[in-house]
């Protein structure tokens, strides 16, 4: 599925023809939504950024798991 390309402007209602017989209403509440799913959209993109430095799950769990317990260490001192 190929992503929808949007037009950057100030507004996403100006400069439009099909615009010019819809009421002011219609226009505020798709202005307002399209504010929403941008702000949105740049805090996912800022979350992903942050994440990228952290070690994804998997990879996680499997170094903890090749960790040594405390009563293994614990077992292994008292044999030193």
């Amino acid at each position: 599925m190929q992503p929808v390309k949007l037009q950057t402007q100030t507004s996403p209602t100006q400069g439009l023809q099909e615009w010019r017989n819809i009421p002011v209403v219609i226009k505020q509440a798709f202005a307002k939504l399209y504010n929403q799913v941008k702000a949105q959209s740049n805090t996912i993109r800022e979350l992903e950024n942050r994440q990228k430095g952290f070690a994804q799950r998997q990879d996680f769990l499997s170094g903890l798991s090749s960790k040594i317990s405390v009563q293994e260490h614990v077992f292994k001192m008292t044999k030193v």
